[in-house]
Order: C-alpha cells, then structure tokens, then sequence
C-alpha cells in the first residue's frame, strides 16, 4: 500500500458516502421532511449556508484521515493538527461561499423564469466558475504565486508556478479557451529540474492549443446540463423551492457517480 494508492481508496471511500447518503436522502424524502418550502429569501440563504456547513462537516472523518493521518503513516510533511485545522477551515468556508451562492442564484432564476431560467443560470455558474478557476483554487487550497527567482523565468510563457500545501498537488490548466494559464507547482521545479518541468509544460501548452482542452471542457459542460435537466424532472425535485433544490443535487449527485463509471474512459483515452 503505496501513499498514492492508500489516498486513492481514500477517495473512492468519500465517493461512496456520497452516493450512499445521496440514495438514502432520497429514498427516505429528507428534503421534503425537513426542510421547509416555500419563498423566504433570509430564510432559504440561511439554509443554504447550514447545509454546506452539515456537508463539510459529514465529511470531515475523510478530510481528517486523507489530509492527516495518512500524511502521518506515511512520513509526508504537511504540518500539524493547527496547520491542518487552518487549511480546512478556509478551505471549507469558501466552498461552502461558493455552493451558498450557487443555490440562491439558482433558487432566483427558477422562481423567476422556472425550470428554463434555472437551467440557464446553471450553464452561466459554470462558465463562471471556469473563468474563476485560478482563484478559486487559491482560496480553496491556499495556493501561493511564486513569481521570484527561477519561477519569474516562466512568465513570459503564461505559466504561473505556485506554492502549494499539499505534497501531491500537479497544478493543470485554467481559464478560458484561448486564454488558457499553465499553473505547475513550485515543487516541481526542485523533483523535475528545468528539463523535465519545460517538457510538461509544453505538453500542457500543446493540447491547449490543438482544441484538446476545449474539446473536453465542451464535453463536461454539456454532460452536466444533460444531468441537471435530468435532476431537474425526477421525483420531488424542483427550482422554485428549497426542499426542491435539494432534491435536484442529491439526484445530480448519482449523474455525476455515473460519470465517474462512464467518463475516465474517453478521458484516458484523451490523455494518451
């Protein structure tokens, strides 16, 4: 049991509560039970707010062994208890900022303009969350801009090269097709060398610029209209109301366990 692999069961550990409490909730109606309906606007953000606090809060056995007593089991540095009770705290409170407003935005457009406006306040969420990856990631994972010494050599390409918390992060690519930014760790530069760092660089500048990136973020997008619009039809879900809205995410949870079975496949497959 290698610590990538020991962090990956981890994962699909997480995965399975979510499916599961996402199947139970719905299967024992707890939206409907226990959230009140109507429109109440104080009284819905507040909600939102309680829910995503209750949801990094069911979570946080799978936080606390991923992100500390595994990097204790296997001798990485991270810091301890303090550092990580900092990094998950600020992590959670921007996340839980992000799906709190992402629900009222929701919310506002269905009692607005009904399932048609909240499907189009959807796709318009996540072509802002795309805009906003490099920031987001920021305030989600405390990462750092390096732009000092041999990181400042990469300017100049539209690489940024970042400080980050956690030992295993690889960076990626972020922003708007056709303005796209390579982010690589800092970590990198001192494991790989200059070589070894400009190849993948390269590598992740070539398939921003053959469309491969865009072609997959196309694919993602539509995957994901396709199963809100699902969510959205399925028994007691619904946009006008919070119980509703609940309903539509605990559904929209099993799409996306379906696309974690369906989707690595064309995904490798791009990779290679």
């Amino acid at each position: 049991m290698t610590y990538a692999r020991a962090r990956l069961w981890t994962g699909i550990s997480g995965v399975g509560l979510v499916v599961l409490a996402s199947a139970l909730a719905l299967g024992l109606s707890w939206p409907e039970r226990w959230l009140p309906s109507g429109a109440d606007w104080s009284r819905d953000i507040a909600l939102l707010a309680l829910l995503s606090a209750l949801f990094a809060l069911v979570f946080l056995p799978v936080d606390v062994f991923a992100g500390l007593v595994l990097n204790r089991l296997f001798g990485v540095p991270r810091g301890g208890l303090a550092r990580f009770g900092i990094d998950w705290l600020r992590g959670v409170l921007f996340q839980s900022l992000i799906f709190s407003v992402s629900g009222a935005a929701l919310l506002l457009a269905g009692r607005s303009f009904g399932l048609a406006g909240a499907l189009a306040a959807f796709a318009l969420l996540m072509l802002v969350l795309l805009a906003a990856q490099a920031p987001i990631a920021r305030l989600v994972g405390g990462l750092i801009p390096n732009r000092s010494g041999d990181a400042a050599n990469w300017g100049t390409r539209r690489v940024e090269v970042v400080r980050a918390v956690d030992p295993s992060f690889t960076g990626g690519i972020v922003g708007w097709p056709g303005a796209e930014r390579i982010v690589i760790p800092e970590r990198w530069l001192e494991v790989l060398g200059k070589d070894g760092v400009s190849a993948l660089i390269d590598r992740r500048r070539l398939l921003a610029a053959r469309g491969w990136r865009a072609q997959g973020l196309g694919l993602a997008l539509v995957w994901n209209l396709v199963g809100f619009s699902l969510a959205a039809i399925m028994p007691g879900s619904g946009v006008t109301d919070l119980p509703g809205l609940v309903t539509l995410f605990l559904w929209f949870n099993l799409w996306s366990f379906a696309g974690l079975l369906v989707l690595p496949r064309p995904s490798r497959a791009g990779v290679l």
